[in-house]
């Protein structure tokens, strides 16, 4: 999934069920997970960021039994 890919999801809550945006309220980002992304990005908007690659994705997922 892209940046650009969770933007569109994130849009597009207003519109889903009122459970489901309860449900995905839940999910609170600590303070530490906060400054990684700002991290990642400043990193990605300088050109310094790295993305895995497809194999290096579907090992992860495979690891993660999914």
């Amino acid at each position: 999934m892209t940046g650009k890919d969770i933007e569109n999801r994130i849009a597009q809550m207003p519109c889903w069920p009122k459970e489901r945006q309860q449900e995905a309220s839940r999910y609170r980002l600590t303070d530490s997970q906060i400054r990684e992304l700002v991290r990642i990005q400043r990193d990605i908007w300088n050109g310094k960021g790295t993305f895995a690659t497809d194999e290096e994705m579907m090992n992860l997922w495979k690891s993660c039994g999914l």
